[in-house]
């Protein structure tokens, strides 16, 4: 099963991918590194899911088109949002 992963490079966005790639699934990861806690921190998030062969795009939700990021999207089987949302930001949120 194919997996998407918002927030991908923090804490619990990474635990999660990589607890599903053992689990046999097929993991897509992004993230916007935005500075809510280290950047240096979520780069060594995703140095180490891109060693176990997990997939983690740079991608902002808030303004990129994340159907031209992700043309595979319409086969993705489960969405993990792992994101803090800002007020300012809730309007935004339509899923």
């Amino acid at each position: 099963m194919k997996v998407l992963i918002t927030g991908a490079a923090g804490f619990i966005g990474s635990h999660t991918a990589e607890r599903l790639k053992e689990m046999g699934h097929e993991v897509i990861g992004i993230d916007n590194f935005s500075p809510y806690y280290d950047v240096s921190l979520k780069k060594l998030n995703a140095d180490s899911l891109s060693k176990k062969n997990i997939e983690l795009l740079t991608i902002d939700l808030r303004t990129d088109d994340l159907v031209k990021e992700l043309p595979s999207i319409s086969i993705i089987s489960f969405i993990f949002q792992l994101i803090r949302v800002f007020p300012a930001y809730l309007h935004l949120m339509i899923i």
